[in-house]
Protein backbone atom coordinates (compact mmCIF):
# COMPACT_ATOMS: atom_id res chain seq x y z
CA UNK A 1 0.00 0.00 0.00
CA UNK A 2 2.80 2.44 0.87
CA UNK A 3 4.58 1.70 -2.43
CA UNK A 4 1.37 2.42 -4.36
CA UNK A 5 0.92 5.68 -2.46
CA UNK A 6 4.47 6.78 -3.28
CA UNK A 7 4.03 5.85 -6.96
CA UNK A 8 0.83 7.91 -7.07
CA UNK A 9 2.58 10.96 -5.57
CA UNK A 10 5.46 10.56 -8.01
CA UNK A 11 3.00 10.42 -10.92
CA UNK A 12 1.36 13.59 -9.68
CA UNK A 13 4.73 15.34 -9.55
CA UNK A 14 5.66 14.27 -13.07
CA UNK A 15 2.31 14.88 -14.80
CA UNK A 16 0.93 17.85 -12.91
CA UNK A 17 1.88 21.29 -14.18
CA UNK A 18 -0.34 23.28 -11.92
CA UNK A 19 0.79 23.81 -8.30
CA UNK A 20 -2.83 24.27 -7.23
CA UNK A 21 -3.83 20.89 -8.58
CA UNK A 22 -0.78 19.26 -6.99
CA UNK A 23 -1.49 20.89 -3.62
CA UNK A 24 -5.14 19.85 -3.79
CA UNK A 25 -4.20 16.25 -4.67
CA UNK A 26 -1.67 15.99 -1.84
CA UNK A 27 -4.17 17.36 0.67
CA UNK A 28 -6.75 14.84 -0.54
CA UNK A 29 -4.21 12.03 -0.17
CA UNK A 30 -3.37 13.05 3.39
CA UNK A 31 -7.03 12.70 4.38
CA UNK A 32 -7.25 9.09 3.19
CA UNK A 33 -7.30 6.45 5.94
CA UNK A 34 -3.99 4.66 6.32
CA UNK A 35 -5.17 2.10 8.83
CA UNK A 36 -3.50 -0.59 6.73
CA UNK A 37 -0.13 0.91 7.68
CA UNK A 38 -0.69 1.74 11.35
CA UNK A 39 0.63 -0.72 13.94
CA UNK A 40 1.15 -3.67 11.67
CA UNK A 41 4.90 -4.11 11.59
CA UNK A 42 5.99 -7.72 11.43
CA UNK A 43 6.47 -9.48 14.74
CA UNK A 44 7.41 -13.16 14.65
CA UNK A 45 6.21 -15.70 17.17
CA UNK A 46 7.52 -19.16 18.01
CA UNK A 47 4.98 -21.93 17.54
CA UNK A 48 4.57 -24.60 20.19
CA UNK A 49 2.35 -27.57 20.94
CA UNK A 50 0.20 -27.22 24.06
CA UNK A 51 -2.09 -29.81 25.67
CA UNK A 52 -4.91 -29.15 28.11
CA UNK A 53 -5.60 -32.18 30.27
CA UNK A 54 -9.24 -32.25 31.27
CA UNK A 55 -10.86 -35.01 33.29
CA UNK A 56 -12.76 -35.94 30.14
CA UNK A 57 -10.07 -35.76 27.47
CA UNK A 58 -6.79 -34.17 26.37
CA UNK A 59 -7.04 -31.28 23.91
CA UNK A 60 -4.09 -30.32 21.71
CA UNK A 61 -3.50 -26.78 20.45
CA UNK A 62 -0.87 -25.19 18.23
CA UNK A 63 -0.07 -21.88 19.87
CA UNK A 64 2.05 -18.88 19.11
CA UNK A 65 4.20 -18.03 22.14
CA UNK A 66 4.56 -14.42 23.24
CA UNK A 67 7.66 -14.06 25.41
CA UNK A 68 9.11 -10.62 24.64
CA UNK A 69 7.44 -7.31 25.54
CA UNK A 70 6.88 -6.52 21.84
CA UNK A 71 5.30 -9.93 21.23
CA UNK A 72 3.11 -9.57 24.31
CA UNK A 73 2.05 -6.06 23.30
CA UNK A 74 1.01 -7.26 19.83
CA UNK A 75 -0.63 -10.54 20.80
CA UNK A 76 -3.48 -11.41 18.46
CA UNK A 77 -4.05 -7.82 17.32
CA UNK A 78 -5.01 -7.36 13.67
CA UNK A 79 -5.65 -11.07 13.05
CA UNK A 80 -8.92 -11.78 11.34
CA UNK A 81 -9.37 -15.44 12.32
CA UNK A 82 -8.20 -18.01 14.83
CA UNK A 83 -8.69 -21.73 14.27
CA UNK A 84 -10.36 -23.74 17.02
CA UNK A 85 -7.12 -25.70 17.60
CA UNK A 86 -4.92 -22.58 17.75
CA UNK A 87 -4.20 -19.87 20.28
CA UNK A 88 -1.60 -17.61 21.84
CA UNK A 89 0.30 -18.26 25.05
CA UNK A 90 1.54 -15.17 26.90
CA UNK A 91 4.28 -16.57 29.13
CA UNK A 92 5.93 -14.42 31.82
CA UNK A 93 9.40 -14.85 33.37
CA UNK A 94 7.77 -15.06 36.79
CA UNK A 95 4.27 -14.99 38.19
CA UNK A 96 2.55 -11.60 38.07
CA UNK A 97 -0.92 -10.14 37.98
CA UNK A 98 -1.60 -10.23 34.25
CA UNK A 99 -3.73 -7.57 32.59
CA UNK A 100 -5.08 -8.05 29.08
CA UNK A 101 -7.23 -6.02 26.70
CA UNK A 102 -8.78 -6.39 23.27
CA UNK A 103 -7.67 -3.17 21.55
CA UNK A 104 -7.23 -3.82 17.79
CA UNK A 105 -8.24 -7.46 18.31
CA UNK A 106 -10.88 -8.56 15.82
CA UNK A 107 -11.62 -12.02 17.24
CA UNK A 108 -13.69 -12.71 20.38
CA UNK A 109 -11.52 -14.70 22.80
CA UNK A 110 -11.60 -16.88 25.89
CA UNK A 111 -8.67 -16.18 28.23
CA UNK A 112 -7.26 -18.84 30.55
CA UNK A 113 -5.08 -17.65 33.45
CA UNK A 114 -2.50 -20.30 34.39
CA UNK A 115 -0.21 -20.64 37.43
CA UNK A 116 3.43 -21.80 37.45
CA UNK A 117 2.40 -25.44 37.77
CA UNK A 118 0.32 -25.23 34.60
CA UNK A 119 -3.02 -25.27 36.44
CA UNK A 120 -5.84 -23.12 35.05
CA UNK A 121 -6.86 -20.85 37.94
CA UNK A 122 -9.29 -18.50 36.19
CA UNK A 123 -11.18 -18.28 32.88
CA UNK A 124 -12.59 -15.16 31.24
CA UNK A 125 -15.18 -16.11 28.63
CA UNK A 126 -15.93 -14.21 25.43
CA UNK A 127 -13.75 -11.11 25.54
CA UNK A 128 -15.29 -8.49 23.26
CA UNK A 129 -13.30 -7.42 20.17
CA UNK A 130 -11.87 -3.87 20.27
CA UNK A 131 -12.78 -3.39 23.94
CA UNK A 132 -10.40 -1.28 25.99
CA UNK A 133 -11.68 -2.82 29.23
CA UNK A 134 -8.93 -4.44 31.30
CA UNK A 135 -9.28 -8.20 31.74
CA UNK A 136 -7.35 -9.47 34.72
CA UNK A 137 -7.23 -11.94 37.57
CA UNK A 138 -6.54 -10.67 41.08
CA UNK A 139 -3.75 -13.15 41.77
CA UNK A 140 -0.35 -13.67 40.12
CA UNK A 141 -0.20 -16.10 37.21
CA UNK A 142 2.62 -17.37 35.03
CA UNK A 143 0.75 -17.28 31.74
CA UNK A 144 -2.43 -16.40 29.90
CA UNK A 145 -3.70 -18.57 27.06
CA UNK A 146 -6.00 -16.98 24.50
CA UNK A 147 -8.32 -19.26 22.51
CA UNK A 148 -11.17 -18.49 20.13
CA UNK A 149 -14.33 -17.70 22.07
CA UNK A 150 -16.45 -20.80 22.63
CA UNK A 151 -13.60 -23.33 22.49
CA UNK A 152 -13.44 -23.56 26.29
CA UNK A 153 -17.15 -24.38 26.58
CA UNK A 154 -17.11 -26.70 23.56
CA UNK A 155 -14.37 -28.84 25.12
CA UNK A 156 -15.57 -28.53 28.71
CA UNK A 157 -12.26 -26.98 29.81
CA UNK A 158 -12.49 -25.67 33.36
CA UNK A 159 -10.60 -24.20 36.30
CA UNK A 160 -8.33 -26.91 37.74
CA UNK A 161 -7.46 -28.46 34.37
CA UNK A 162 -3.74 -28.76 33.58
CA UNK A 163 -1.89 -27.08 30.72
CA UNK A 164 1.13 -29.04 29.47
CA UNK A 165 3.87 -27.28 27.51
CA UNK A 166 7.67 -27.20 27.57
CA UNK A 167 7.60 -23.71 29.13
CA UNK A 168 5.90 -25.14 32.21
CA UNK A 169 8.52 -27.96 32.33
CA UNK A 170 5.73 -30.51 32.29
CA UNK A 171 5.52 -31.62 28.65
CA UNK A 172 5.76 -35.34 28.04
Amino acid sequence: MLTGLLMYINTLLVWTQSRKLLSFSLIALMTLPISGLRGQSTINFTESKLIIESNLKNYEFNVDVALSPSQQSRGLMFRLKLDSNAGMLFFHKREKVASMWMNNTYIPLDMLFINSSGIIVHIFYGATPHSKDIISYNYPVRAVLELAAGVVNTHGIKVGDKVKNALFNNAD
